[in-house]
């Protein structure tokens, strides 16, 4: 069995033909965000938009937090810095982080651990996870490729990344152990991913880039059997 199994590609109408660059899901609706603008836009699981909410500064990345009911975020270039908001998108708080290896590489994404109640903070070079007093634990540094986005699938966590042209979607343990990998094409280049649970199954959902302008929305069954 796959890891991963395609379910749908689905195109995110915008009318200013920008890319997404982040996604947050609430469990009941998707926000996406884009490097150039201070807005969050907000969108059903149909993809259909719903509102827009200003925000204080241009965010790369975004993810839901279930416990405490907010959300994080980051900015590319200030990569020792993870900010919390509130519902409204207003900043209340934020988390200090020591990017160490990668005090020079810029933030990529974020993601939610709700097993563990921490962040995994994707670096271009490399990938930590973060508590919310700013422990930190390296799950991966420097291995000779682009890390695109990380997302734990508890007990293991993924890690998308570049390397020899390809784009991989790479299984890990919590102890860093390579498990498995799919090769996804790079048609689609991989910005954010979320996981979500519905009934008995596990959905993937990727937000990717295509030609550098379009964004879509990719579903996949996530095959938890490891």
């Amino acid at each position: 069995m796959d890891l991963l199994e395609l379910i749908s590609i689905s195109p995110i109408a915008d009318s200013n033909n920008k890319a997404f660059y982040a996604m947050a899901f609430d469990r009941e609706n998707f926000y996406f965000n884009r490097e150039s603008s201070k807005a969050v836009y907000k969108y059903d699981q149909e993809l259909g938009f719903i509102d827009r909410y200003d925000i204080p500064k241009k965010y790369t990345s975004i993810c839901y937090d279930s416990k405490d009911d907010c959300y994080w975020a980051a900015v590319g270039d200030c990569n020792n810095r993870i900010f919390r908001l509130d519902l409204s998108f207003s900043e209340i708080d934020y988390i200090k982080i020591r990017p160490s290896e990668m005090k020079f590489s810029r933030i990529a994404g974020i993601s939610y651990d709700p097993q563990d109640d921490t962040l995994f903070v994707t670096f271009n070079h490399g990938i930590l996870e973060i508590d919310k007093s700013g422990n930190q634990t390296a799950r991966q540094l420097n291995c000779g490729q682009l890390y695109l986005a990380a997302l734990s699938v508890s007990p293991n966590y993924l890690a998308v990344y570049l390397k020899n042209s390809k784009q991989y979607i790479a299984l890990y343990t919590n102890e860093n152990v390579f498990i498995d990998y799919e090769i996804i094409p790079c048609d689609y280049i991989i910005n954010n991913m979320i996981l979500h649970k519905c009934s008995d199954d596990f959905y993937l959902y990727i937000l990717a880039m295509k030609n550098r302008t379009y964004s879509y929305l990719l579903k996949f069954r996530y095959n938890n059997f490891y």
